[in-house]
């Protein structure tokens, strides 16, 4: 644990030791205090990757659409709710997303989902609690529940509600 708190710490301070050497460079060749902010270009650069790895894009969440329900995200879909988790060592997390499209996306859907490998179910045994979290946002209620299990270890479920528009997609690997 301690080594890998000291490896954690050395990769932290990259970026930061990146910016203090660099601005002492510019300081010493350059009156220009404008010229300084580019010095801090590192550390933001890091702390928008960072950013971008706990809290992705709606992109993310459409590339796991697609994986999920080997359909491509409706364009004109609406992210409601949106999680995803940071992978571990091995690459598996959990994303939980909540969407509106289009009735016709959603009959669309509808029908595809038993073809896809999909069995009918009336709940979501891997609930995980941003699963609940997304159920509250929710504008009305599961008509019809979805769910289909790899052999590479991952549990898909797509949870269809009665407004004909909201799908609530849900992607978890072990």
């Amino acid at each position: 644990m301690l080594i890998f708190l000291l490896g954690l710490l050395f990769f932290l301070s990259i970026p930061v030791i990146l910016t203090y050497f660099l601005y002492k460079h510019i300081k010493r060749k350059s009156a220009n205090k404008a010229l300084r902010c580019l010095s801090f270009i590192p550390l933001l650069l890091f702390g928008y990757l960072i950013w971008a790895a706990f809290y992705p894009g709606e992109d993310f969440y459409k590339i796991d659409f697609k994986e999920v329900t080997e359909l491509d995200c409706p364009e004109k879909a609406d992210f409601v709710y949106k999680y995803a988790s940071f992978p571990d060592p091995f690459g598996d997390y959990t994303s939980v997303f909540l969407i509106q499209i289009d009735p016709a996306e959603y009959k669309r859907l509808l029908h595809h989902l038993p073809n896809a490998g999909f069995v009918t179910t009336n709940n979501d045994p891997r609930h995980v609690p941003q699963t609940q979290i997304a159920l509250t946002k929710a504008p009305s209620q599961i008509s019809m529940g979805f769910i289909n299990e790899t052999k590479e270890h991952k549990s898909f479920y797509v949870a269809l509600f009665n407004d004909r528009k909201t799908v609530l997609v849900r992607r978890h690997s072990w």
